[in-house]
């Protein structure tokens, strides 16, 4: 099974060879957070975890995965980075998704659409969030 650790590793690396986000910041946690005491390089690919829990045989993981770019003061790039962050979003979804299922015993459902935000933070940033559920393999036997 993979761990949390493993798991934001793997974002990581998918984010290095993606060409719209490769020469960002990446982050795990929330954004406020570290960007008071960081600097924030654009375009930025952030990780939350949303919950872990357990079920019979399957151990889920669910995260908050979000893209943002800087946008121009008179707005003029917004459809464009709305746009661009969007498709590096699906993109390292397919990735990842094609990934996990190709090397573990773990699925990767979208439990919701992607979903557009604008005017965000204090960067006057856009982008794109998803929510991601990891459904993993557990064996909850207490003889393993």
């Amino acid at each position: 099974m993979l761990s949390l650790n493993q798991i934001v590793k793997q974002l990581q690396t998918l984010r290095t060879t993606n060409l719209l986000l490769s020469n960002g910041s990446f982050l795990f946690g929330d954004p406020w957070e570290y960007g008071a005491s960081n600097q924030i390089q654009y375009p930025l690919m952030g990780v939350r975890l949303i919950s872990s829990g357990l079920g019979d045989k399957q151990h889920t993981t669910s995260l908050n995965i979000y893209f943002a770019d800087l946008v121009k003061k008179d707005e003029g790039n917004e459809t464009d980075v709305l746009s661009d962050m969007q498709q590096a979003a699906t993109r390292l979804y397919s990735e990842f998704k094609e990934q996990l299922e190709d090397n573990y015993p773990a699925t990767l459902s979208v439990t919701s659409s992607f979903t557009p935000f604008t005017e965000r933070w204090d960067d006057e940033v856009s982008g794109v969030e998803v929510n991601m559920n990891i459904e993993q393999f557990f064996d909850n036997s207490t003889c393993s």
